[in-house]
């Protein structure tokens, strides 16, 4: 569909034409012809700087499409499995997280992400099905200011333990959320089984060198906050 402004900058030149035809030819003189060339003049240069206006506009957000593809495309999960299919990583903004390549593993990241179809292909690598899909449509990946992958904001390997966190809770008589799951290696991105130890957050804290969960979060407010 032709653009109305572009198409009325069009018209009005045309009238410019004529008018100005007439001036120099048959209407010579004429004051009343001589006001519809200044009014017509008027309203195509202010016709023309609004339809430059518009495309700049256009280009503008022409620009701003184009930029949010390539911010889409950087923030898209990749998913790659390691050359010995042991486990397989999940980049996000660059970012990569490793998980165990088995089958219970990656059931349950299929349900936490909100992902139906993640799977290992025959050709040796992990997918989306559809491939590469948004991150807004999968779960909402992300990464939280402790640096730890989250769906829905919620800690990725805290969930992948929850059947763990839930026993140890039953046995210690204690809230789910005194159960925490901490990176061995202190590795926020490893979130290899064999690198997650559930424990009570007070062990939690000990690990971290602090005598209570509750010193380790006075400390935290005092240097970090």
């Amino acid at each position: 569909m032709e653009d109305s402004l572009a198409r009325e900058v069009a018209d009005l030149k045309s009238n410019l034409i004529n008018v100005n035809f007439g001036l120099a030819h048959t209407c010579r003189g004429n004051p009343i012809v001589e006001q519809k060339r200044i009014d017509i003049t008027a309203r195509l240069e202010l016709k023309e700087k609004l339809l430059l206006l518009k495309k700049q506009e256009e280009e503008r957000q022409k620009k701003l499409e184009q930029e949010k593809i390539i911010q889409d495309f950087m923030n898209k999960p990749f998913v790659n499995l390691s050359e010995d299919k042991t486990y397989f990583t999940i980049s996000v903004s660059g970012v990569e997280f490793l998980f165990d390549n088995e089958k219970e593993e990656i059931e349950r990241l299929s349900v936490l992400s909100n992902i139906r179809n993640l799977d290992i292909n025959e050709v040796g690598y992990s997918i989306f099905k559809p491939i590469l899909l948004r991150i807004g449509s999968i779960g909402s990946l992300n990464i939280n200011d402790g640096g730890y992958l989250c769906s829905w904001d919620y800690p990725i390997h805290t969930e992948l333990k929850l059947i763990e966190r839930k026993k140890l809770s039953e046995d210690l008589g204690c809230d789910l959320g005194d159960i925490h799951v901490h990176h061995i290696d202190l590795n926020q991105k490893n979130n290899r089984k064999k690198n997650l130890e559930v424990l009570h957050k007070d062990n939690h804290a000990k690990r971290h060198g602090f005598p209570s969960w509750d010193a380790l979060q006075l400390w935290r407010a005092e240097n970090l906050d």
